[in-house]
């Protein structure tokens, strides 16, 4: 009998939502191998301790491999049966909305690593994201137009001529999975591999490590730190997910045919920040006393976006006065998986104490 371990290549093994799919990995006695630009990192440490995942007996291997660059694949998949692709490059202030630089990166680094796993892997999971779907007709608004048809599975964002009303980051990733999907198809006999895309919305959920940084956590952790000490007095409705959901998605996708060729949306309803954590209060005292409430006026909010990333991240997302939203329709994972979703209380309570297990807020 055959009892070797298959193995699974994670790219961007330092990330959020990656360290949270190789814990998930682990636990169902695959055998990992993550991709990491330096083994220098300071990011590399506790993944090769191990002492994040809680695990005894397991181990992961890390390998250097940039998206850069084509060197370094080939060797990177050698002997993998899958391939979950989440490496991709993360915007930081206004290159969120203006660094072309990071639309050729991903483009490339999608071709370079799916060029390397054509004729090794099985399967390819690869991480997108919702902002690959949520501009449909290529405005930062297209969540709020709530006549509009609702967002699916079968929905893009539109890429063309709309790098400055979305943004270079929706541009990134829409471009890149899209490069996925045509590669696949065009991949034949021996080269020929399965392929699934996640697409999660905004993610929250405990950190691993205080090492590791997402952006999408920023906010719940200035909010949850008290750095945030008024928000505006206008809703700002947050689309999210749990990331052990998105986590489970990507590994249960790996075996499950039902997956094979599907795009998923991953998204659990929208959320406003301050008004969740209020319902957190009475467990988080006296921290949650410097917890913030919609007390500024908005346009004064506006203006301090000018100044702050914080706040001109937060600003587009809260859309017009009327607070609408546009459905999004995200039953196919459940019903290909049986994905339940965890609740907000849950994912943003567990967000806190993990900040608090690292200590990153008292």
């Amino acid at each position: 009998m055959n009892n070797k371990k298959e193995r699974v290549l994670v790219t961007g093994a330092t990330g959020y939502i990656a360290s949270h799919v190789i814990k998930e990995l682990l636990e169902k006695n695959y055998s990992v191998r993550g991709t990491v630009r330096s083994l220098k990192s300071p990011k590399c440490e506790d993944l090769k301790k191990n002492n994040i995942f809680g695990l005894t007996g397991q181990s992961i291997e890390l390998v250097e491999a940039n998206l850069d660059t084509h060197e370094g694949w080939s060797q990177a998949l050698s002997q993998c049966d899958y391939l979950i692709h989440m490496a991709s490059p993360v915007p930081k202030g206004d290159s969120y909305f203006n660094d072309t630089s990071i639309i050729d990166t991903a483009l490339n680094g999608t071709k370079s690593v799916l060029e390397a796993a054509s004729g090794i892997v099985k399967k390819v999971v690869m991480t997108s994201s919702s902002a690959a779907i949520m501009f449909p007709e290529g405005t930062m608004n297209d969540s709020f137009n709530f006549n509009a048809p609702p967002i699916t599975e079968e929905t893009w964002s539109k890429v063309e001529g709309t790098l400055k009303t979305i943004g270079a980051y929706p541009v990134s990733k829409t471009k890149a999975e899209l490069f996925a999907w045509d590669f696949c198809k065009s991949q034949t006999g021996e080269k020929a591999f399965d392929l699934t895309t996640i697409n999660p919305t905004v993610v929250i959920g405990p950190l691993l490590s205080s090492k590791i940084r997402a952006l999408s956590l920023s906010f719940p952790y200035f909010a949850a730190s008290g750095k945030i000490g008024s928000l505006p007095k206008r809703r700002i409705p947050l689309p999210y997910v749990d990331v052990r959901d998105v986590a489970c998605a990507h590994v249960e996708s790996l075996k499950n045919p039902k997956t094979d060729g599907e795009r998923y949306i991953l998204h659990n309803g929208y959320f406003d920040l301050a008004d969740a954590l209020q319902e957190l209060k009475e467990e988080f005292l006296p921290l949650s006393k410097k917890w913030p409430k919609h007390n500024m006026p908005t346009f004064i909010f506006h203006l301090l976006s000018i100044f702050r990333e914080d706040a001109k991240m937060l600003t587009s997302f809260m859309g017009p006065s009327h607070g609408k939203v546009r459905e999004i329709i995200s039953t196919k994972v459940t019903d290909h998986l049986g994905l339940r979703y965890r609740t907000m209380s849950d994912s943003l309570r567990d967000t806190i104490n993990s900040f608090k297990k690292l200590g990153m807020i008292k």
